[in-house]
């Protein structure tokens, strides 16, 4: 992952990054921002994105925008890496999120859910089965 402009660049309106998305990749799980418009833009390989339930196949040129509360996971089902850049506004979601959650799952051993679902919250992220939270 790689960030381009993050929130400190922008007054906090843009947080933009480029991810790798290994082949077979199916993460993260569906989940939605409660704040956070998303958008993505391929630049190499493809991917199936999926917002609300309703799937399509993205390759390269392909984008898609998932405004905040809408439900979207994406997952690599190839055999190429994907290659995409996403941007979220605001940059409510940014660099440090990231390293976080990274601490949180690299740590070694089963991943805390307790902790993993503090830090999104945190943050504004709420994994999907937990939808009902979008009015808070």
């Amino acid at each position: 992952m790689q960030f381009f402009v993050t929130g400190k660049d922008t007054a906090g309106g843009l947080d933009m990054y480029e991810v790798m998305i290994p082949p077979g990749a199916g993460v993260p799980a569906p989940h939605y921002h409660v704040h956070v418009d998303e958008a993505i833009y391929v630049v190499e390989g493809s991917m199936e994105y999926t917002i609300d339930g309703h799937r399509r196949e993205i390759g390269v040129g392909g984008r898609a925008f998932c405004p905040r509360g809408g439900v979207h996971h994406f997952k690599n089902l190839s055999h190429e890496r994907t290659r995409a850049i996403f941007a979220m506004t605001p940059a409510l979601i940014g660099p440090s999120f990231f390293r976080e959650m990274g601490g949180l799952v690299n740590a070694g051993g089963p991943v805390d859910i307790t902790r993993t679902r503090a830090l999104m919250a945190r943050y504004g992220l709420f994994p999907a089965s937990e939808k009902h939270r979008i009015a808070d």
